[in-house]
This record gives C-alpha cells, structure tokens and sequence, in this order.
C-alpha cells in the first residue's frame, strides 16, 4: 500500500504506462512494500486481430 494513492505514481514510466496499456487492452499490476521496494507487472494481450479500415489509414 502507498501513501500516493492507486493511480499516482512515482517517475515518468509507471504514468506513461498508465496510460497506454489501457489502449491494448492490458492491465498493470503493482506491489508496494515499506523499505523493500515496488514490483510492476504489465499484461498484454497476445491475441493479435486485424485493426478496422480506419485504424489502418490513421496508422
């Protein structure tokens, strides 16, 4: 447990991926413990289906 809150996190790369593994359909997964550390974990899926029409000319 931190005393920042769920969302917030320390550094530029916990926010960065906050943001984006949501957008692939992923989730994170935090462990904090008082004097031992964080541990991170980010699933993606691996199932990769064909991006719609749009998605593909938008690049």
């Amino acid at each position: 447990m931190t005393t920042k809150g769920v969302v917030v996190a320390t550094g530029l790369a916990p926010s960065i991926s906050y943001n984006i593994v949501p957008r692939h359909k992923g989730r994170m997964q935090v462990q904090s413990d008082v004097g031992q550390g964080t541990e991170m974990a980010i699933y993606i899926p691996t199932d990769l289906v064909e991006p719609a029409a749009d998605e593909k000319e938008n690049g």
